[in-house]
């Protein structure tokens, strides 16, 4: 079978705006992260197929 194309990304904890925004597209938030280049709050990575991220996109802000 083929793969889907994977978007993922790293958000800081305290950047709930964004994350809300990522959410809306479809992306999961995964587990609170505290790499060493996050400060205090930690981050999430957020990931979401490419397919399912361009479908809310279009659904949302109409297609090309």
């Amino acid at each position: 079978g083929t793969e889907s194309a994977v978007l993922s990304l790293h958000v800081r904890a305290a950047n709930r705006p964004a994350i809300s925004l990522y959410r809306s597209l479809g992306l999961k938030v995964g587990e609170l992260e505290f790499p060493e280049w996050f400060d205090w709050h930690g981050g999430y990575t957020l990931e979401a197929s490419c397919e399912e991220v361009i479908a809310k996109v279009e659904a949302k802000y109409g297609g090309h």
